[in-house]
């Protein structure tokens, strides 16, 4: 068979799926068949001919996201249509197509991370958007090149993004689910320890807690508007929590009083055994291990 009539019959059984897919959107087998058909491209055709089909894929991935932009399903797979999109581009521009990979000459992280950024600006409650941002993120700032200033001024700029979207719904576990992956990637008492692959960035414990603290601070803020949100609750004693492991880590009784951090904790948690009185148990264990 020649490389035309495979591309035609390729593209003829893509074409079919089409409309199976209007119909049934969430029958796996069909998207299945659909992955199959496109990993045969990249197999049975040239390079070049390949990317143009994977390329034609988006436009579909983006009608997919854009009639369901929560579809988890979608996300998945734009992530795995992004990654053999790059990979071929890659091959084009490593040696000509001729088998070797450059993976950040084809890189689209760039323009995904941008994506992110459009879709969660039409629903912040786009808990897909974010987790696909939080993926992107390492990738972005190791291809930029990010030095530790540029890195430490992104990261202040997504805390801001947060800090702004939870005022608006801080009921929104999308968004507390965000903003308590970047803390914890960046403030946790072992991500002080040293470098680490995929890192955001590399913070001092003396950043770190700054950081901590002024969370705390507009959080606590915020808790006077929302005296009853679990989330917002459950959040201030995971920061608490971080902001304690460095003060034991620190033994410098002058910086912070473990004390107080404790006495917060504990009456965040009595508030908690109230607010949420079905998962009292976890909180009354919580409490006992403070």
């Amino acid at each position: 068979m020649s490389a035309d009539e495979k591309l035609k019959l390729l593209t003829s059984e893509l074409a079919y799926l089409i409309p199976l897919l209007q119909s049934y959107p969430k029958c796996y087998w069909i998207w299945n068949y659909r992955i199959f058909l496109l990993q045969t491209c990249s197999e049975q055709l040239d390079v070049t001919t390949a990317l143009i089909v994977w390329k034609g894929e988006m436009k579909l991935v983006d009608k997919m996201l854009g009639r369901d932009a929560r579809n988890f399903h979608g996300w998945g797979y734009r992530r795995g249509v992004v990654g053999e999109i790059e990979r071929l581009q890659g091959r084009i521009s490593g040696e000509g197509g001729k088998g070797n990979v450059d993976a950040s000459a084809g890189s689209l992280v760039e323009e995904e991370f941008q994506y992110t950024t459009a879709m969660y600006q039409k629903n912040l409650s786009n808990f897909s958007a974010w987790h696909n941002r939080s993926k992107l993120i390492p990738r972005l700032l190791d291809e930029r090149n990010a030095n530790p200033e540029e890195r430490r001024t992104f990261l202040d700029g997504e805390l801001g993004i947060m800090q702004e979207a939870l005022f608006t719904d801080p009921y929104d576990q999308s968004l507390q689910l965000y903003h308590h992956w970047l803390i914890s990637a960046t403030c946790s008492p072992a991500s002080s320890a040293g470098a680490k692959s995929g890192e955001i960035v590399r913070l001092t414990q003396s950043q770190q807690l700054e950081i901590l603290s002024r969370t705390l601070a507009w959080m606590r803020e915020l808790l006077e508007e929302e005296p009853e949100c679990r989330l917002l609750l459950e959040e201030l004693i995971f920061v608490s929590g971080l902001v304690r492991g460095h003060v034991a880590e620190n033994n410098d009784p002058d910086t912070i009083s473990a004390d107080e951090v404790k006495s917060d904790m504990q009456s965040w948690l009595d508030k908690l055994m109230v607010v949420d009185p079905m998962r009292i148990g976890r909180w009354q264990e919580l409490a006992e291990r403070l």
